[in-house]
């Protein structure tokens, strides 16, 4: 059996562009339609926007214990800007890959479940499949909340989920967290000729810059864990942009930081010395203008996600899913495992191998024969 099903629900997919931020109820609908026609019973749940929805499907008999949850999101990545060389929107399949937006990342795991269900009985399931869809993961997981709140009331839980993000089809069960911050720093103007009368905005963010540097050199000091490409935690810096001109001294200055941490890392102890070393700067500018001050905007943060203690899976990946929120949350043990390689996500010409669509669909209907 080749990857004929799974190719046909990709280019339905694909043909929705669903960038996060955007309106996804056309997919959320069109999937929805899909899962009652194989049996489900799907609800359609409003997400954190207007014009955002999540939803859950659950085949087989709900009530039972032993289910297993299939988690995706139904966003994906703009495209403002790459080169592709064909409609991102409209899935092209050429020498043994198919190219669109989100084929890999992660509309293509979505397609394998949806093609493994053609045939399944829902009458035959002792266990139920819980199929979860939410919006704007690429947005820092910022829409999942209202699907983990209904999936939190079930009279029943699963008894553990697999989110399917790129793997290569490798089970993953554990990933770094992410915290990003926005840092304002208003400081006040002066001509530049009189600078000890003002207070550089751009001066202090790059002390600032400067502080979270020498914090990376101690984070790549350890702890570290070599299953990662990157085997310890990171902080990211940028963009940065302030002033206006040379002659000026700058009264704004803005940055964003991101810190990604080891699973067992505490972020909000990291993020502590951050907030210490900004307020440290801080008194400094208030003693020349007592108006001035570095605030800090949250941006997105999500938990990492941890090894089951009954899992012998060793595979790490260094980039973030929703599988940490739904462990933190539904406290079931969670792996990452789906088609593709998230070395394609997010770029030009987005694609992924029929090969793994084949071998996805195929894992799909293992684990629908295991639920019988």
């Amino acid at each position: 059996m080749g990857p004929e099903r799974s190719l046909a629900e990709l280019a339905r997919l694909v043909a929705h562009p669903t960038i996060a931020g955007e309106p996804n109820g056309e997919l959320v609908a069109d999937v929805a339609e899909r899962l009652e026609r194989a049996g489900a019973a799907v609800s359609v749940l409003p997400g954190t926007r207007p014009d955002a929805f999540c939803l859950h499907a659950v085949l087989g008999p709900a009530e039972a214990p032993g289910g297993v949850l299939l988690a995706a999101h139904s966003d994906v990545v703009g495209v403002d800007g790459q080169p592709w060389t064909h409609d991102p929107f409209r899935l092209h399949v050429e020498d043994g890959r198919a190219y669109g937006r989100g084929t890999a990342d992660m509309k293509g795991f979505l397609a394998t479940v949806l093609a493994a269900l053609d045939g399944v009985e829902p009458r035959r399931l002792r266990r139920p499949l819980h199929l979860a869809l939410s919006s704007d993961e690429e947005l820092g997981c910022r829409g999942v909340a209202p699907l983990l709140d209904a999936l939190a009331t079930l009279p029943v839980r699963p008894a553990r989920a697999v989110v399917g993000e790129p793997t290569e089809l490798r089970v993953v069960n554990r990933h770094k967290s992410k915290t990003a911050v926005r840092v304002h720093v208003r400081g006040r103007a002066a001509h530049s000729s009189l600078a000890s009368t003002g207070v550089n905005a751009v001066a202090y963010a790059a002390r600032l810059v400067n502080a979270l540097l020498a914090l990376q050199d101690e984070l790549a000091a350890g702890p570290a864990d070599p299953d990662y490409a990157v085997p310890y935690a990171t902080v990211g810096i940028g963009p940065i942009e302030g002033g206006v001109a040379v002659n000026i001294v700058p009264d704004r200055c803005r940055l964003d930081v991101e810190l990604r941490t080891l699973p067992d890392q505490d972020p909000g102890r990291l993020m502590a010395r951050i907030y210490a070393e900004a307020a440290a700067l801080e008194r400094e500018m208030r003693a020349v203008d007592p108006e001035s001050s570095i605030a800090f905007e949250p941006l997105a943060s999500y938990p990492g996600l941890r090894p089951a203690r009954d899992r012998a899976a060793a595979a790490a990946v260094d980039f973030g899913t929703e599988a940490g929120l739904y462990q933190q949350r539904l406290g079931i043990p969670v792996v990452v495992c789906g088609p593709g390689s998230m070395s394609q996500g997010h770029q030009a010409d987005e694609f992924v191998a029929l090969e793994q669509l084949e071998r996805g669909e195929a894992v799909i209907r293992r684990l629908l024969r295991g639920l019988t």
